[in-house]
């Protein structure tokens, strides 16, 4: 049992003593402020003790905010997950105009993640000895969650990040890719393994939670083409062989790839937002909601343009 005063800093813990009698302990120090006290109802909290360190985790249960009208909404802020980047943002206004832009990486997580994979593939192929033996139930149970712990920790510093950004540059909204249930295919097994360790899913969740916790919505769109084409409208990009980060428009001007991928990401979501149906979309009439297409491939969907032109016609309209 642990006994909290009011003001969050009384800590005591109620201990079993060798007389077997139950007792509290003398009030702890709590180093470090108490995060989201006062936001909402303190719950029940914990007492972890990992090692020799003792942690105390005291939940809040935040209640659910009211969230802004489209009409309201004049800045979304987009998030491309990327294989390169871990992450890539942007925030966009309505009249498409980029007001910031953010790289999120985590290499770091990244090598301590590799390292203990191939420690993993390591013992694989030792415990195969050449046959079709398969490792049993609990096979380097304690790798896999290191891992793991590793992919929770990286997930929750981006998504705090991301929120901390979108919320300094005024965005309300959080646009992303709706790749649930996506299956990529990659040409070699390093990239196949890159795209089994894309944290794609465990980002969004945190990163809904964040923008629960701050006001925010988080929205998800039609995921298709977002890096294939140009987001100034001028068609389809390549890819350039020797860095994939760089894409090559039309007009030969390189630009970052995940970046393009963000804008037209913003792009989509200011289209829900703002009505913009273009029929050039799938083919099919629809806006930038999510959902599957059943139109030709190759026609261009919704980018950064577009919100361009749909501000001209209006600013034309209103003279």
């Amino acid at each position: 049992m642990i006994l909290i005063g009011k003001d969050w800093k009384q800590v005591q813990i109620k201990l079993l003593t060798a007389t077997g009698e139950w007792t509290f302990s003398p009030p702890l120090k709590v180093r470090g402020p108490i995060k989201r006290s006062g936001l909402g109802k303190a719950l029940c909290p914990s007492l972890i003790a990992r090692g020799a360190k003792v942690m105390l985790s005291c939940p809040v249960q935040v209640g659910r905010p009211a969230y802004q009208k489209d009409t309201d909404i004049d800045r979304v802020c987009s998030v491309d997950v990327g294989i390169n980047t871990a992450a890539t943002a942007a925030v966009v206004d309505s009249t498409g105009t980029v007001i910031a832009r953010k790289f999120v990486t985590c290499g770091r997580h990244n090598d301590q993640r590799d390292k203990l994979a191939a420690q993993v593939a390591d013992k694989q192929g030792k415990s195969h000895g050449g046959g079709d033996h398969r490792p049993g139930k609990g096979f380097c149970a304690k790798l896999y969650r290191r891992i793991a712990g590793l992919n929770l920790d990286v997930a929750r510093r981006m998504a705090s990040e991301l929120a901390a950004f979108a919320k300094e540059h005024g965005a309300k909204v959080l646009v992303i890719e709706d790749l649930k249930g996506w299956r990529p295919k990659g040409p070699s097994k390093a990239m196949r393994n890159k795209f089994h360790r894309f944290q794609h899913r465990m980002l969004v969740k945190y990163l809904s939670g964040k923008a629960e916790e701050l006001g925010m919505r988080v929205m998800e769109v039609y995921p298709r083409g977002t890096s294939r084409w140009a987001f100034d409208g001028s068609g389809k990009v390549a890819r350039d062989k020797e860095n994939a980060q760089l894409a090559t428009f039309t007009s030969k001007k390189k630009f970052n790839a995940d970046l393009n991928a963000a804008y037209n990401i913003a792009a989509r979501g200011l289209a829900v937002l703002l009505k913009i149906a273009v029929p050039r979309l799938a083919g099919n009439g629809k806006s930038a909601e999510t959902g599957k297409s059943t139109g030709p491939a190759s026609r261009m969907p919704i980018v950064l343009a577009d919100i361009w032109a749909f501000r001209a016609q209006n600013l034309a309209v209103a003279r």
